[in-house]
């Protein structure tokens, strides 16, 4: 499988960002299209707890090493349960994904219900 010259990254962000940030680290070292990384996160409310802290510290640790040469973009999902609200939710990411960009897509965060569904979301995009 070659993993080189995807332009995106798209991440789940679960509760260990630790796996995500070696991820983004190995690939931004082995792939010089890589430009835009897409942190994907759960909201917190009453049926869920939510990641966005972990998004917003692995943001901060990428942009504090990678600067402005790396685009970060973060989308939540409202409802990791809700395969409708899930898809719902992805919707934000169409202004992020150019027609022409190649997405590689890891989710070794986030659930199983996430994963699938985020999966197949890219997959019809």
């Amino acid at each position: 499988m070659n993993l080189e010259g995807f332009s995106t990254l798209t991440l789940l962000v679960g509760t260990n960002p630790l796996p995500n940030f070696v991820t983004t680290e190995y690939f931004l070292t082995t792939n010089t299209s890589l430009k835009t990384i897409i942190l994907i996160y759960s909201e917190d409310n009453q049926k869920q707890s939510g990641t966005k802290k972990y998004a917003d510290n692995l943001q901060e640790l990428l942009k504090s090493r990678h600067g402005d040469k790396l685009a970060i973009k973060k989308v939540h999902l409202s409802d990791v349960g809700n395969a409708e609200k899930i898809q719902s939710d992805l919707d934000q990411l169409k202004e992020y994904l150019e027609t022409n960009s190649s997405v590689h897509f890891n989710y070794t965060g986030g659930t199983k219900v996430m994963g699938i569904h985020v999966y197949r979301w890219l997959e019809q995009y």
